[in-house]
């Protein structure tokens, strides 16, 4: 048995498999998304690699196939790989600049302490009513006081409080609200003023949305860990040496 690489589109899915003396790997991508581009160029690197090694795997023997394989990946997946972890640093960074403004809590109202202190007052179902209904500020106050000075209030309550803020700060640093004028209704054919329903909705909608992006960094670093597997796989390196040619640095 030598090198034997393919490649495949299951569906939706970009597939990658390496058979070898030494082991198998599989690399296995899900098309589009946050970092289509990237994830489809890594299979085509993968697809060129594959090309290159079946006549090398026909006419060497393995120690000399797993050495000719090294500059043959440094060739077509290396690149690759290096755009994509550059886009995931990128991206990193990016989401962490904004959720650091989006979840952070800053309690400047003159009134905070009231707010807190009326809180304590509330029982469990009065205390559920006033965070739904409380407007940033409001938040804020009880927010920033931490989770642990409410252990009694309930995770999911805390969320939906945590999340709510999160809406209504953005709204506000935004002036989103200003975006959604209220529409004509029946009962009210000529309103004026901003949808703060509306606004809220769309707001929380994006919110959401930017978190489920956010969920694809993790996606696409299991995706750079499994190449640096199949490349080790491949060219029969230590996973210190794969990701060491996979980023250029001399092992």
């Amino acid at each position: 048995m030598t090198i034997q690489i393919s490649t495949r589109a299951d569906g939706d899915v970009d597939v990658t498999t390496i058979n070898t003396p030494n082991g198998n790997a599989t690399v296995a991508n899900r098309k589009g998304g946050r970092f289509a581009k990237e994830k489809a160029d890594l299979h085509a690197g993968f697809a060129a690699l594959a090309d290159e090694t079946a006549p090398m795997a026909e006419r060497l023997q393995p120690a000399a196939l797993f050495e000719a394989m090294r500059p043959a990946i440094d060739k077509t997946v290396a690149p690759p790989y290096r755009a994509m972890m550059s886009a995931v640093q990128a991206g990193k960074r990016a989401d962490t600049e904004r959720f650091a403004v989006l979840n952070s809590v800053r309690s400047d109202d003159p009134f905070a302490a009231e707010d807190r202190a009326l809180f304590r007052t509330l029982n469990a179902g009065q205390r559920a009513a006033w965070l739904v209904g409380a407007d940033r500020a409001q938040l804020a106050a009880i927010l920033s006081a931490g989770r642990s000075r409410w252990s009694d209030i309930p995770d999911e309550l805390w969320n939906v409080a945590t999340e709510r803020h999160a809406t209504l700060a953005h709204l506000e640093r935004t002036g989103a609200l200003a975006n959604f004028a209220r529409q004509p209704t029946p009962d009210d054919p000529a309103p004026v003023g901003p949808d703060q329903e509306a606004a809220e909705s769309a707001t929380l909608a994006a919110l959401q949305q930017a978190r489920s992006e956010m969920a694809e960094i993790g996606q696409a670093e299991e995706t750079l860990r499994r190449t640096i597997a199949a490349v080790a796989v491949a060219a029969s390196l230590t996973v210190s040496d794969a990701h060491k040619l996979l980023i250029g640095v001399a092992a």
